[in-house]
């Protein structure tokens, strides 16, 4: 699932225009409209989290779509300098034509 990790590496850099590509159109809505308030946060904030931001890492632990061939569940880790540890979250595949979507961002 390259487009898993694609979407994950320009998620967690905030390069939401680069995401949302990876999405499926509603998910994809939903990222420019973060996108938009992002860029009006006030610079001394978004400058610290731009910082924090720099030091995630993630990593894909398992791939599940097996019980449907046109969705996966993808669980992964999120790593931060706060949580070495790392955070286990999951998102959502499904199959547009013949691309694989992010269509659901999980817990």
């Amino acid at each position: 699932m390259q487009n898993a990790k694609l979407f994950l590496d320009a998620y967690f850099k905030t390069d939401y225009n680069a995401a949302s590509q990876l999405c499926t159109k509603s998910l994809g809505d939903e990222l420019l409209i973060s996108l938009r308030d992002f860029d009006n946060m006030e610079s001394g904030v978004k400058d610290v989290l731009m910082r924090q931001i720099k030091e995630v890492k993630t990593e894909i632990l398992n791939v599940d779509s097996k019980s449907n061939k046109d969705t996966a569940r993808i669980t992964y880790k999120i790593f931060t300098p706060t949580v070495p540890a790392g955070i286990e979250k999951s998102l959502s595949m499904v199959k547009v034509g013949k691309e694989w979507k992010v269509g659901e961002l999980g817990r």
